[in-house]
């Protein structure tokens, strides 16, 4: 029996690339978003980390740079991590949310001109 979710920001299914920097570490983990909300996203990526990990993340959308300090909440060896966004710039949770909302009405990508 499965109970419904309602959640304050509904995750779409977009895949986009994105990456975790561990502050431990000198390189960042890739991977892609299997769902992208404007509190968070899963992160499929092999090399997962553990609960509770403060990171770095940042999201292409369509070579658009969006960055934020963001916590993992769930973890799935060598699926993916669930992550919660804990801090964005107010201009980036503009563009996020721009996009999302363009994503979610099939509308395309917002930074790109027609025909491209």
């Amino acid at each position: 029996m499965g109970w419904p979710i309602e959640r304050k920001h509904p995750r779409l299914k977009i895949a986009v690339p994105v990456e975790a920097h561990h502050p431990l570490e000198n390189y960042p983990r890739r991977g892609q978003t299997a769902n992208v909300s404007e509190a968070g996203c899963y992160i499929e990526m092999v090399q997962t980390l553990d609960p509770a990990t403060g990171i770095g993340v940042v999201l292409w959308l369509d070579n658009v740079r969006i960055e934020a300090r963001a916590e993992v909440i769930c973890k799935h060896p060598n699926v993916g991590n669930g992550i919660r966004f804990v801090r964005m710039q107010d201009a980036d949770k503009k563009k996020l949310r721009e996009f999302l909302g363009t994503a979610q009405k099939g509308r395309g990508l917002p930074w790109r001109k027609s025909g491209e």
